[in-house]
C-alpha cells in the first residue's frame, strides 16, 4: 500500500521561520496551539469503504466559497481513494484539477478497524466559518491510524496523527496544522529510510505531466523546493515529524514594487523587487509628465539640484538636475540597513543567500552556504557535467555501460540495447534441420533444429507446403514431430526465429515420399474408425461378416497391445483419453486400420 508521512509530535515550541519563495507561493512556518473542530460535519458511515470504518473513503466537501489556487478556481474539495490526497475540482471539470497531497502517499486508515477499543475510532470532519468574503474552510483528520498497522497483525502500540487542512477565502492562503501525534516503533523503523517521508506537495494541475508551478515542502527542512527530483533523487534524511502545533502557512506571492515614490507602487506587495519599480521619465515630473514645481506656470519645471535616482535613499522627486549626491543602499538592503526580503529569517538578505550543499564530494558543494539544499551527486561513471569519466571510443556511452552485441538493424540477431557491435551479426539462422527426409504414409517423422535454444519463444516452423498431409503431434523450439498422412507427395520445411525488428530462417529441409515403401494396410471399407485423428474416443463400425469371438486390439508403435475387447458385429466405442499421443494400429482378426491419437 501507499506510504509517505506520519508524525512524532510532542511538546509545543514557539518559533517562526520563512522560506525562499518558489512558484507563486511562499512558506511561513509557525507554532500555534492546535484546537480540534467542534460542531463540524462528520464523515457519515454511509461513506465508509469498510464495514467497521474507513480506509480510503471517497467524499466531497463544499467550501461555501470559491477558492483560487494558481488560476484553478473551485468550490468543492474531493477526497479520492488514495489516503490523504485531496483534489480540488476546478471550474473546467475533471480535467482541470488542483491536487493537494497533504501526506504524500502515506496511506491512513480508521483505527476503529483494528477492533482494539483502547485506540478508539478515527474521525474525518470539516467546517466552514466566518462571514461571506472572509471565510475559512477546515478539514480535519483526527486520531488517524496507518494502513499497515490497521490491517496488519495485532500490535501493542498503534501510531496516530491529528492534522487540519485549511483554505482561506479572502487571501487564498493554504495551511497545514499538525496536532498531537504518536509514531510506533514499528512505523518509525521503515520511515527512517523511506525516501518520501516528511514531504507534502500541491500542484495546480493534477493531470499535468510537468506542472509549470507547484508547492513541494520538506517538513524537516521546513522549506519549499521547485521540483520532485530534489527529494526523490537527493532526499533530506528523515529526522522526525513536526511537533504539536507546527503550522505550515502558504501565502500567495505578490512580488513587485513597494516604493511609494514609484509610478507602479503596489501596497499589497509582500516580496519587494526594487528593480521592478518605474519612475517618471523626466526628472522633476510626476508619472503623468507634469512638473512637480512650476511657480510661474510656464510649463517649464523649476530647476532644482538633487538626487534624481528613485532607488536612492535621498531621492528627491522634485529635483530636475542630479547633483551626484545620491546615497544608494547596499544590494538587498533598504535605506535603514534592514533586509528588503529575508524569507527564512536567518539575517541574510535573500539577494545575498548562497544555496548549496556542505559535502565537498557533491556536485553542488558550496563553502559555507547560507541555505542548505539537498546534495546532488554525479551518477556512477559520470562527472558532474554529465560526461563519461571513461569513454574510449568517444560514442557518448561510458565504457562501463557499453553493451556488446549486434547493432545492425537488418541483421537476424539485432539487439536494440547493444551500444557496441561485437561482430556477431548474421543474416541467416546458423541452425541446421536434421531428420528423415525419405518418408512414407503412416510414418512418424521427427525433425530437430540443431543450434536452436530450447528457451526461445519467438520461433515458428513453416510447413505450409506440407499442410494437410502431415498431422503435427508436438512442436517446440528445437523439435517437430508429425505423422505423414494419405495424399503426401513431398514438401519442404523451414524453421524461423523472429523479433520486433526482423525474421530469419534456416535453409529448408525437403521431405520426399518413399514410393518403394508399403504403408500400413487399411481396410476402411470393412472397418470404419472415427474421429481419426481422435482425442477422447474412437467409434468403430465392424463388418457384419466378422467371425464370432474375434478380438479387437489397439497396438502402439512398439508392438504393445494397449486396449482389447471381444468383438461383435456393429458399433463399438473405444475410450482413448488416457493413452499417449501417437500412431496406433487397430487389429480386428486379419483386418487392420491406422488410428492417430492427438490430445
Amino acid at each position: 500500500m501507499k506510504h509517505f508521512f506520519s508524525a512524532l509530535l510532542t511538546g509545543w515550541v514557539a518559533c517562526s521561520a520563512w522560506a525562499q519563495p518558489t512558484a507563486s507561493y511562499y512558506l511561513e512556518v509557525l507554532d500555534e496551539p492546535y484546537e480540534s473542530l467542534t460542531d463540524a460535519t462528520v464523515l457519515s458511515s454511509e461513506d465508509w469503504d469498510d464495514a467497521g470504518g474507513w480506509d480510503d473513503p471517497q467524499f466531497a466537501s463544499e467550501l461555501g466559497f470559491e477558492f483560487d489556487f494558481m488560476g484553478t478556481a473551485f468550490s468543492t474539495l474531493m477526497q479520492n481513494d488514495m489516503g490523504t490526497t485531496l483534489i480540488g475540482m476546478g471550474s473546467g471539470g475533471y480535467y482541470d484539477l488542483a491536487a493537494f497531497l497533504v501526506l504524500g502517499d502515506l496511506d491512513v486508515a480508521d483505527l476503529g478497524l483494528t477492533g482494539v477499543a483502547e485506540v478508539g475510532m478515527s474521525t474525518i470532519q470539516w467546517k466552514t466559518e466566518g462571514e461571506a468574503g472572509n471565510q475559512v474552510f477546515t478539514l480535519e483528520y483526527a486520531n488517524t491510524g496507518f494502513y499497515d498497522e490497521v490491517y496488519g497483525p495485532p500490535l501493542e502500540d498503534y501510531s496516530f496523527i491529528n492534522f487540519q487542512f485549511r483554505l482561506y477565502e479572502w487571501n487564498s492562503v493554504i495551511e497545514i496544522h499538525f496536532g498531537e501525534s504518536h509514531l510506533s516503533a514499528t512505523s518509525a523503523e521503515w520511515l527512517e529510510e523511506y525516501v518520501a517521508a516528511g514531504w507534502h506537495a500541491f500542484v495546480p494541475d493534477y493531470y499535468s505531466y510537468g506542472p509549470s508551478e507547484l508547492i513541494l515542502t520538506n517538513v524537516n527542512a521546513e522549506q519549499m523546493f521547485e521540483n520532485f527530483d530534489e527529494f526523490y533523487y537527493n532526499p533530506f534524511p528523515f529526522t522526525g515529524f513536526p511537533v504539536t502545533g507546527r503550522l505550515f502557512r502558504y501565502h500567495p506571492l505578490i512580488a513587485g514594487c513597494d516604493n511609494p515614490e514609484a509610478c507602479n507602487y503596489y501596497a499589497a506587495v509582500n516580496y519587494s523587487v526594487p528593480e521592478d519599480c518605474v519612475f517618471p521619465l523626466e526628472a522633476g515630473t510626476d508619472c503623468d509628465g507634469n512638473c512637480l514645481n512650476d511657480v510661474d506656470m510656464d510649463g517649464v519645471c523649476d530647476e532644482l539640484a538633487g538626487c534624481t535616482d528613485g532607488q536612492a535613499c535621498n531621492f528627491n522627486p522634485s529635483a530636475t538636475a542630479d547633483d551626484g549626491s545620491c546615497d544608494m543602499p547596499e544590494v538587498g538592503y533598504g535605506c535603514d540597513g534592514e533586509c528588503l526580503n529575508d524569507m527564512d529569517g536567518d539575517g541574510v538578505c535573500d539577494a545575498n543567500e548562497v544555496a548549496g550543499c556542505e559535502d565537498p564530494e557533491a556536485c553542488n558543494y558550496v563553502e559555507s552556504p547560507t541555505d542548505l539544499v539537498p546534495c546532488i551527486y554525479a551518477a556512477t561513471y559520470y562527472d558532474c557535467d554529465g560526461e563519461c569519466l571513461n569513454d574510449t571510443d568517444g560514442d557518448g556511452t561510458c565504457d562501463e555501460l557499453e553493451v556488446l552485441g549486434c547493432t545492425d538493424f537488418a541483421a537476424c540477431n539485432y539487439e536494440w540495447n547493444a551500444t557496441e557491435d561485437d561482430g556477431s551479426c548474421y543474416s541467416e539462422l546458423p541452425y541446421t534441420l536434421v531428420g528423415d527426409t525419405l518418408v512414407a504414409v503412416g510414418d512418424t517423422v521427427t525433425i530437430t533444429c540443431e543450434g536452436a535454444s530450447a528457451d526461445s519463444y519467438n520461433y515458428d516452423w513453416d510447413f505450409y507446403m506440407c499442410s494437410g498431409y502431415m498431422q503435427v503431434l508436438s512442436m517446440s523450439a528445437t523439435e517437430l514431430v508429425a505423422v505423414v498422412l494419405d495424399g503426401f507427395e513431398g514438401c519442404t520445411m523451414t524453421y524461423y526465429e523472429y523479433s520486433y525488428y526482423s525474421s530469419c530462417s534456416t535453409d529448408p529441409l525437403s521431405l520426399v515420399l518413399d514410393t518403394s515403401s508399403v504403408p500400413v494396410p487399411e481396410s476402411s471399407a470393412q472397418i470404419l474408425a472415427y474421429p481419426n485423428p481422435a482425442s477422447t474416443h474412437v467409434n468403430l463400425e465392424l463388418p457384419a461378416t466378422l467371425e464370432a469371438g474375434s478380438q479387437v486390439r489397439l497396438v502402439n508403435s512398439v508392438g504393445q497391445v494397449v486396449w482389447s475387447e471381444r468383438a461383435v458385429p456393429g458399433r463399438l466405442t473405444m475410450f482413448v483419453s488416457d493413452l499417449p499421443e501417437g500412431i496406433y494400429v487397430l487389429e480386428v482378426g486379419d483386418l487392420t486400420q491406422r488410428v492417430v491419437l492427438q490430445h
